[in-house]
C-alpha cells in the first residue's frame, strides 16, 4: 500500500499553502512585547483572552517563556500557530481547553507546563513542536483530538492520565524519538496510525481495551515486547492485532 494511502494527512506547509486560514501570520509593524498576536483569519482581537493577553506581555521576556494570563478557561484556536520565538508555555490552573492547533508549528518550543484543571486538548493542538521533549499530561484530561503530538520529533518521554478512552489517530505519529509510553488501565480505543512510526522498544497494552485502530504500530520496527491482555489471543483478535502492525513475535499474553 502506497505511503500517501498509509498516511493521507497534508504535511503543515501544505496546509498552510492550500488552507487560507492557515496563512503565515502577519507581523504587526511595530512590536511591544517578545509575543506580537498577528492577524489570523477568525481569530476575534478583542476577545478576553486576547485582551489579557496583549496587556500580559507587554514586558519582554527574556526567556522566551509565554505564560497564559489568569482569567480564562481556553486557548483559542490557532492562537500561536507557528510561532518560532515560543520556547516555554505555562498554562495556569483555570484553563480547561486547548484549542485546536493552538500550538502547531511552534519548532523552538522545549517546554509546557499544563494545569490540572485541563480537561480537553484539541486536534494538532502541538503538532510539528520539533523541540518538545515531554508531555506530560495531568489527570483530568478525558479528550485529545486527531494528531495532538504529530511530528513532534524531538519527543522523549509522553504520559497518559487513566481518564483517557481513547488515544486518539496519529496522537504520536512519527514521534521518532519516543521509546516508551504507558497506555493505562482505562484506555478502552487506539486510533488508526496513533503510533505510526515511533521507536517503541516494548509496550503494554491494558485489560480495558477494546479497539486498535488500522496501522496503530505499523512503522514500530524497534518493538520487541508487546503484552497484552489475555482477551486479545484468539483468532479474530490476532488479525486485528495484525492489522494494527503488531509482529506476533512481539507479542506476550498476560
Amino acid at each position: 500500500m502506497a505511503y500517501q494511502e498509509l498516511f493521507p494527512h497534508p504535511s503543515l506547509a501544505e496546509i498552510r499553502r492550500d488552507s487560507p486560514r492557515f496563512a503565515p501570520p502577519k507581523r504587526p509593524a511595530a512590536e511591544t512585547g517578545p509575543f506580537p498576536l498577528p492577524d489570523i483569519p477568525g481569530r476575534d482581537r478583542n476577545s478576553l483572552f486576547f485582551t489579557k493577553l496583549e496587556e500580559a506581555l507587554r514586558t519582554k521576556s527574556a526567556e522566551e517563556t509565554l505564560r497564559i494570563p489568569e482569567g480564562i478557561e481556553t486557548v483559542p484556536v490557532w492562537a500561536f500557530l507557528g510561532r518560532t520565538d515560543i520556547r516555554r508555555v505555562v498554562i495556569p490552573e483555570g484553563v480547561t481547553e486547548i484549542g485546536e492547533s493552538a500550538f502547531e508549528g511552534c519548532v523552538n518550543l522545549e517546554e509546557i507546563t499544563l494545569p490540572r484543571s485541563l480537561r480537553v486538548i484539541g486536534d494538532y493542538a502541538f503538532r510539528d513542536c520539533s523541540s518538545l521533549t515531554e508531555a506530560v499530561l495531568p489527570e483530568n484530561v478525558t479528550e485529545t483530538g486527531v494528531g495532538v503530538f504529530m511530528d513532534c520529533v524531538d519527543l522523549r518521554r509522553a504520559s497518559l492520565p487513566a481518564a483517557l478512552k481513547t488515544v486518539s489517530a496519529h496522537t504520536f505519529c512519527r514521534c521518532c524519538r519516543l521509546r516508551e509510553i504507558s497506555i493505562p488501565e482505562g484506555v478502552e480505543e487506539i486510533g488508526t496510525n496513533a503510533f505510526f512510526c515511533t521507536p517503541l522498544a516494548s509496550l503494554t497494552l491494558p485489560d480495558s481495551l477494546r479497539k486498535i485502530g488500522w496501522g496503530a504500530f505499523d512503522g514500530c520496527d524497534s518493538l520487541r515486547r508487546a503484552e497484552l491482555p489475555a482477551s486479545w489471543k484468539g483468532p479474530g483478535k490476532r488479525f486485528l492485532l495484525a492489522r494494527a502492525g503488531l509482529p506476533s513475535k512481539a507479542r506476550v499474553y498476560r
